[in-house]
């Protein structure tokens, strides 16, 4: 009698499972300490178990990420709190944005140091996009409510405050800092630059 062949839900409940570990063992080694004998003994399975659901550790490791960015691409489908101006807007979102990478911290900051070396390409397109578009609108709206300076395109507003943003968001994880830290000085700063 062959073994039963598993449901889509239990192949995604199992994938999710070894990525909890993945995340766990690159936290604690880093990506180059980090291997798939290592993942495995954490997730205690056999490596070929991980081959089985990923390429390798490095399809591992953007699978984990992809999962990051995807909740924040689900931030930015959020229904907004009713009533909220330019300012409040852009706290609101950064605020989210930052607990977020705050809580897969070591992930965050794992990807920087990949990336400052040079081991990586990045990969986050599709969720720059986003936002920046996210901060487009919100800018828009607040030049028609009079809150933003209507001589600054919004765009080029929203590619700066998003450039900013991942700026000090970066320099603050790889100093062991929280990139929710002052985020309301922030924003304030940048929309007393943008404000009428």
């Amino acid at each position: 009698m062959g073994r039963r062949k598993q449901t889509a839900a239990e192949l995604n409940r199992r994938r999710a499972e070894l990525m909890g570990h993945a995340g766990a063992v690159f936290a604690t080694h880093g990506y180059h300490g980090a291997t798939m004998e290592l993942i495995a003994e954490a997730a205690q399975c056999s490596p070929a178990t991980l081959y089985t659901y990923f390429q390798g550790k490095a399809d591992l490791f953007q699978a984990i990420l992809d999962e990051v960015q995807e909740e924040i691409l689900a931030l930015l489908e959020a229904d907004l709190p009713d009533g909220l101006g330019t300012r409040p807007t852009l706290l609101w979102m950064m605020e989210r944005v930052g607990a977020l990478i705050d809580r897969h911290r070591h992930l965050v900051v794992t990807r920087l140091h990949q990336l400052q070396g040079g081991h990586a390409q990045p990969t986050n397109a599709r969720m720059r996009a986003g936002l920046v578009g996210f901060y487009r609108e919100v800018f828009a709206a607040g030049q028609a409510a009079g809150e933003v300076r209507r001589d600054r395109d919004p765009l080029a507003l929203a590619i700066a405050f998003d450039g900013m943003s991942v700026g000090v968001a970066t320099q603050r994880l790889l100093e062991d800092e929280s990139p929710l830290a002052n985020i309301a000085e922030l924003v304030d700063l940048f929309f007393e630059g943008a404000a009428p």
